[in-house]
């Protein structure tokens, strides 16, 4: 078995972040970023939590995991599954990246798991919690992705942005795992995996692409989840936003 090299992570949770035109950025290298926002006005319909959105970035320097969860009513599901994610990721890095499509899955079937406690143990109107969860597992010339629900999923390459195709279903205790898409992809020098919450895409626009195109500094993963967040604020923002990059 290969030695178990230290592991940097960073995670935010939208419990956490509650005020109106703030954005929260944590970054484990000059390459892998998050960032969270509550949005830069309230939502336009009701919800039971502020901020329902979470992100976390972990790297051992050989590989850079990303994960992305925006709650559907109440936060309880997309905090399970954060939670989980941060538990496991010793399953993850190490020799486990052998066969990531593998790793990522269970990561899955283990979130679907705490997902399903968090609800029994829930009060009734945050029994039907449910969050999307987007997954990328990067490293120098590779992504495997997994994607449930609308979050999205995407990769730069040069002047294009390519988008990978997420399962349409939620993730909660019942998930049928095997179901869920998974995509491998190659990276070239440059290529950049972004993963972005409904509300960063929905407040960039029609041209969104145009827009992340612009924001990507693949030198620095902090500015570019400033300037896609900052994007989305000067879009009108009413609905929280979270975003992942990692260059490859």
């Amino acid at each position: 078995m290969d030695p178990v090299q230290p592991v940097t992570l960073e995670a935010l949770y939208g419990s956490d972040h509650t005020g109106y035109g703030e954005i929260a950025i944590r970054a484990v290298s000059n390459h892998a970023a998050i960032a969270i926002s509550i949005g830069k006005y309230p939502k336009g319909y009701p919800a039971l939590d502020p901020n329902e959105d979470g992100v976390l970035a972990a790297s051992d320097g050989a590989s850079t995991l990303l994960a992305l969860v925006d709650g559907h009513n109440g936060f309880d599901a997309a905090a399970a599954t954060l939670d989980t994610i941060r538990q496991d990721l010793p399953k993850v890095f190490g020799s486990a990246t052998a066969d990531p499509a593998t790793a990522l899955l269970t990561l899955v079937e283990a979130a679907s798991r705490a997902v399903s406690g968090a609800i029994d143990a829930a009060p009734p109107d945050r029994k039907s919690s449910r969050t999307t969860l987007a997954l990328a597992l990067v490293t120098a010339d590779r992504a495997t992705m997994v994607g449930l629900g609308d979050s999205g999923m995407t990769v730069i390459r040069r002047r294009r942005v390519q988008q990978v195709r997420s399962a349409p279903f939620f993730l909660g205790p019942d998930t049928e795992v095997a179901k869920a898409t998974v995509s491998n992809i190659r990276l070239g020098s440059g290529d950049v995996v972004l993963l972005g919450s409904d509300g960063l895409f929905d407040f960039l626009g029609a041209q969104w692409k145009a827009a992340v195109l612009g924001a990507v500094d693949r030198s620095d993963a902090m500015k570019t989840t400033n300037e896609l967040a900052s994007l989305a604020f000067a879009g009108g923002a009413g609905d929280n936003i979270s975003v992942a990059v990692c260059s490859g």
